[in-house]
């Protein structure tokens, strides 16, 4: 019975995984990464929020 259990928890964990870097979410982040790289990680998900990518 824990095998199955774990099965199912590691099927679930793949879909999920595979479900969020699919998605646009998930690309608008890594581009933001990719613009501000240099920033902390705490700036870039405020920059991220706002919805500025422009690199100042």
């Amino acid at each position: 019975m824990e095998r199955t259990t774990a099965t199912e928890l590691l099927a679930t964990l793949a879909d999920g995984v595979a479900e969020l870097t699919n998605s646009t979410a998930w690309r608008a982040w890594l581009d933001v990464q990719r613009r501000f790289h240099r920033y902390s990680w705490g700036n870039t998900l405020l920059i991220h929020v706002m919805g500025n990518t422009t690199p100042s």
